[in-house]
């Protein structure tokens, strides 16, 4: 940290519970490789994925690959992992879907009508609100000769 000196000048001065790049980069690489890490496992039924949990020690650190029996590219396959209960008792769960469903969404050709057709709208309206604004104008010409014959006779 700096400090000002005496003299008035200024001086860096490594503050007592702080630590260098080096020691911080260091602490990081350690609690970084002790961190428990979630491995992907392939196994080929949920039936394999609950013995693997029921007879080994490290089945938390798995996310178990069950495959889907679907035939979409993007989802072959089911993710489950191992949860404790309140009673310490393991659980297989299954992670959930990734699939997103988009069928109420308008898709991008949809949205170019869309505007296409505000578009035409926009201009319609714009061509009414001048014809509208003409026949009002005549309007008002019209009774104002209308107003003026009349103080004339």
């Amino acid at each position: 940290m700096l400090i000002k000196t005496n003299d008035n000048s200024l001086s860096w001065v490594k503050p007592v519970d702080s630590y260098s790049k080096i020691e911080t980069d260091t602490k990081i690489a350690a609690a970084v490789a002790n961190a428990a890490h979630l491995k992907r496992k392939v196994v080929e039924s949920y039936d394999e994925a609950l013995e693997y949990m029921n007879a080994h020690e490290d089945a938390m650190q798995y996310i178990f690959m069950v495959p889907s029996g679907l035939q979409e590219d993007d989802n072959k396959y089911y993710e489950y992992i191992v949860l404790l209960d309140e009673d310490n008792s393991k659980t297989l769960e299954r992670v959930g879907s990734w699939e997103v469903d988009l069928s109420n969404y308008a898709t991008q050709d949809q949205i170019k009508n869309i505007n296409e057709s505000l578009e035409v709208i926009s201009g319609s309206v714009s061509t009414l609100s001048e014809e509208l604004s003409n026949e009002i104008d005549r309007a008002t010409a019209s009774e104002n000769a209308n107003a003026a014959n009349i103080q004339n006779v």
